[in-house]
């Protein structure tokens, strides 16, 4: 369990409009984690989730993951919600996951977060429902809330309470769960409300729900004016995808985007193929050839962005060089022969993909470090101007 969280740097070299008039200096921050009989660890970092470990055992990748934090997200919204409350095969099918999750990560502080509609303060049964799908599970630290559909301080307040003093009865803490699309200020009082508990340590993690900076500009605002709060800000459902288009086949991250809003950690959604890519990789046989694997997104973590797998395969290799723990320097040419086929020596349509995800988390953490150090200097600001460089220099075909 985490025993403390303190605030170390803060970095405020970037200068941003707040939607008003006034300009917000901002750039991100570094906490320091100590942990009970584990090592201690500082933000920002990437939490280890299922996208990177189901590559793993897919890759038969004998490497370790970096990290100290494990968050799995399993979507329980739509269709799949009102099969959850039936209490039937659905609930078994989400309970082996979260166990088999928790076991694989029980070496780091793990949570798992269950992404349902917010719940009303009226829905008992739910809630309970919900609880107790968390606490017999003893490889697991920490029990996220669901949303609390209430905008009263009191009720809010007293709902995650009552969950912290439960929990603590389990030895297990408690994260609980804002939403970046959440009115202001309903928003700013549910914050104001953790800032306030996670003073007194009775939270150490709190998950908000990614929403785009751009559409939420000013609940992002209202987080980074609480960048003093001592408590690991998560921030799950990041979509790979959503960055912004920087040119055909590139495509921003939104690490940099998220982390100058005094976020220190980020869960990805997991990657899902569509409908249309699956049905093709089903019924089509394996592959003949390179040409017709399945396509992939590739990070470049230096340059801030994603690679369109054909302008990746086209970048002169000193320009995209990775000495990940899967990448280990290789080129292009050589990580697509190896990895886009099985144990076996057969192609696999997926296989790319799978080390695309782990390529991104392994390639993260090394570029989480580099963050930490620019925080720790003040130069966040000149960090955003070097990935813009790198992109147009080096990115390039």
């Amino acid at each position: 369990m985490i025993e403390s969280v303190k605030l170390k740097d803060v970095d405020d070299s970037i200068q941003q409009s707040d939607g008003s008039t006034t300009a917000l200096a901002m750039g991100g921050r570094t906490l320091e984690i100590k942990v009970k009989d584990r090592s201690p660890f500082t933000t920002p970092t990437r939490p280890i989730s299922v996208p990177e470990l189901e590559a793993m055992h897919f890759l038969t990748f004998r490497g370790s993951l970096d990290g100290h934090l494990g968050a799995v997200q399993i979507d329980i919204r739509g269709e799949r919600y009102q099969e959850f409350l039936k209490k039937n095969g659905v609930n078994k099918a989400i309970k082996r996951k979260m166990v088999s999750f928790a076991d694989r990560t029980c070496c780091f502080e793990n949570f798992v977060l269950l992404h349902v509609p917010p719940l009303r303060p009226s829905e008992i049964g739910i809630f309970k429902m919900y609880f107790e799908m968390q606490t017999d599970i003893p490889t697991l630290d920490y029990i996220s809330m669901p949303q609390i559909a209430s905008n009263d301080e009191n009720v809010y307040k007293g709902i995650v309470q009552g969950w912290i003093t439960e929990a603590e009865k389990l030895q297990k803490g408690v994260v609980p769960r804002l939403s970046m699309k959440d009115d202001l200020e309903v928003f700013k009082k549910k914050l104001k409300i953790l800032a306030d508990m996670a003073k007194t340590g009775e939270i150490r993690i709190i998950d908000v729900i990614y929403a785009n900076p751009k559409n939420y500009l000013l609940q992002y605002v209202e987080l980074w004016k609480n960048k003093e709060i001592e408590a690991i800000i998560n921030c799950s459902d990041v979509p790979f995808s959503e960055g912004r288009l920087i040119s055909p086949g590139l495509r921003e991250t939104p690490i940099i985007e998220l982390q100058r809003w005094g976020i220190d950690t980020i869960a990805p959604s997991k990657f899902t193929l569509s409908p249309k890519a699956l049905m093709k990789m089903i019924s089509n046989p394996p592959p003949k050839n390179l040409q017709e694997i399945g396509d992939f997104s590739w990070a470049c973590h230096p340059g801030g962005a994603f690679i369109d797998d054909d302008l990746w395969q086209k970048i002169p290799s000193e320009n995209v060089h990775c000495d990940c723990k899967l990448c280990l320097g290789k080129n292009q040419p050589d990580l697509v022969k190896v990895y886009s086929v099985d144990d076996i020596g057969a192609l696999t349509y997926n296989g790319m993909e799978k080390a695309a995800r782990l390529h991104d988390h392994l390639s993260s953490q090394s570029e989480y470090s580099v963050i930490r150090d620019r925080i720790k200097s003040r130069e966040m600001a000149g960090y955003l101007s070097e990935i813009s460089d790198f992109r147009e220099i080096r990115l390039k075909i």
